[in-house]
């Protein structure tokens, strides 16, 4: 799982490769000067659509560029269109059915959820709901990925299908999780 650091030096090196000052690439990103500084530092968490903006500057999806495998990452850069960057719907969508599919998964109801992986109830009943306000941090997405089992970039992976989150949570939690809480 990606951390504040490793993304910090990726914006580091991105715009020291573009000989760019911070406020000309937080300009190019559409963001304010203090908060490349702060990426840059590992001392903030951007949100999705930051997050966004910096995968779009490298021609990346989300996903690809929080580090999925290289053969992978170029299936989804034929995919991915750049488009609005204040659009991070496709990304909630696929984070909401994520949940949805964890919680029926495992049987868990939201409250419970919200409990074990840290984030508040509001946040998981937004996310589930994709409420248009919705920018969750990288930390919870962290939370959610390491409660379910899974990586930050299969969580933002707009590739992936039901099926697919199925067969993953049925790998990982499997044998972890009573036969009454798993669906049949």
């Amino acid at each position: 799982m990606p951390e504040k650091a490793p993304i910090g030096m990726r914006v580091l090196q991105k715009r020291l490769k573009d000989e760019k000052k911070q406020l000309e690439f937080a300009t190019e990103l559409s963001v304010c000067e203090k908060t490349i500084r702060n990426l840059e530092q590992s001392n903030a968490t951007p949100s999705l659509k930051t997050l966004k903006r910096i995968a779009a500057n490298m021609q990346k999806s989300v996903s690809s560029f929080l580090n999925l495998s290289q053969s992978l990452e170029a299936d989804l850069y034929d995919n991915y269109v750049g488009g609005d960057l204040q659009d991070i719907s496709a990304e909630i969508a696929t984070l909401s059915l994520w949940l949805q599919v964890f919680l029926r998964f495992s049987g868990e109801t939201q409250q419970s959820f919200s409990e074990h992986s840290g984030v508040c109830l509001d946040t998981v009943n937004r996310l589930i709901r994709k409420l248009p306000s919705c920018n969750p941090t990288l930390s919870t997405l962290q939370s959610f990925a390491a409660y379910m089992s899974v990586t930050v970039s299969e969580l933002l992976d707009t590739t992936l299908s039901e099926t697919d989150m199925e067969k993953l949570l049925a790998e990982r939690l499997g044998a972890i999780l009573p036969a009454a809480s798993r669906w049949r």
